[in-house]
């Protein structure tokens, strides 16, 4: 789980250097300043909701688990998307397999284990 919870936050530390990325472009490029700036903030603020995911997952937290897995299931398609109709096939292959392994890794029995040591949202189950 941990792993998983570094690799998501590496995903989100991702998007906010992909959000640097579009800005030096779009600046360099003349691209239009609102259009710019929504760019960047979606990057932004996508990365920075990552990196609360991860830190929820590290703490056991169960609400994180349900975003991360939605993040990995977007990544795949992303990968999928770029090795296939963008025909980036390495990139694409590789983006594919991580988000895949990060699902796996936030699905598999240790993942079950690790998340049913802490506490349950609002008590909910804890009378078993």
């Amino acid at each position: 789980m941990r792993v998983a919870a570094v690799l998501v936050a590496l995903q989100g530390v991702g998007l906010v250097i992909l959000a640097g990325m579009t800005l030096f472009s779009g600046i360099a490029h003349g691209a239009r300043a609102a259009q710019l700036g929504a760019q960047v903030a979606y990057f932004v603020i996508l990365g920075g909701l990552l990196v609360l995911v991860c830190a929820g997952l590290l703490r056991g937290r169960r609400w994180a688990r349900t975003p991360a897995l939605v993040a990995e299931v977007v990544v795949f398609a992303v990968g999928m998307w770029m090795a296939f109709p963008s025909a980036r096939l390495a990139p694409g292959l590789a983006i594919m397999v991580l988000g895949a392994a990060i699902f796996v890794m936030l699905v598999t029995p240790s993942a079950n284990h690790w998340i049913r040591q802490f506490p349950a949202p609002f008590g909910i189950g804890e009378g078993r």
